[in-house]
């Protein structure tokens, strides 16, 4: 699982909540400016496939890339969600 966080470099206009940009949590500079979440999930498969291995690479949102030689199916999931603050 990865997850960036969508921060705010203005003031909110009335009710509306701009994202300025996605960062990781160690880039967020003020909490309180966090309006919304992305979130990637790399899952895999309980059991491997009954192909032959094949060179799987991923890359979820701004994580490193992962890669494997297998025969274990695999998916990405992904989705921003908006906080309500």
């Amino acid at each position: 699982m990865h997850a960036l966080f969508g921060q705010s470099d203005s003031q909110p206009e009335g009710d509306t909540l701009n994202v300025s940009t996605y960062y990781n949590a160690s880039q967020v500079t003020d909490w309180n400016n966090v309006y919304a979440v992305r979130v990637a999930l790399l899952t895999e498969a309980s059991s491997s496939s009954a192909s032959g291995a094949n060179d799987q690479t991923y890359l979820l949102l701004d994580s490193k890339t992962y890669k494997y030689d297998d025969q274990t199916l695999r998916q990405i999931f992904s989705t921003t969600i908006a906080l309500a603050n």
